[in-house]
């Protein structure tokens, strides 16, 4: 098992408490689906490893912001990788 590395950097002049990362294996994430929320992370840093990924398989990631009242931006762009 391999692990996958994200990283970002914070919108600049927001008020960031958390970050939400989106996740799915194969098919392509939809915009901030819940289905597919894959963990909320607080704003200590911008880095988030996912060692749970299995090999031959593709994955597709997606993160957002979240400030103090969970109010959401829009996602990044996707990150797509195949192991």
């Amino acid at each position: 098992m391999d692990a996958m590395k994200l990283s970002w950097e914070a919108p600049s002049g927001s008020k960031i408490r958390y970050y939400a990362v989106y996740r799915s294996e194969g098919k392509v994430l939809p915009d901030s689906s819940a289905k597919f929320l894959y963990a909320i992370l607080p704003d200590t840093g911008n880095v988030f490893i996912d060692a749970n990924i299995r090999n031959f398989r593709k994955y597709h990631y997606r993160i957002t912001a979240l400030d103090k009242a969970y109010q959401e931006s829009n996602p990044t762009y996707t990150l797509s990788r195949r192991y």
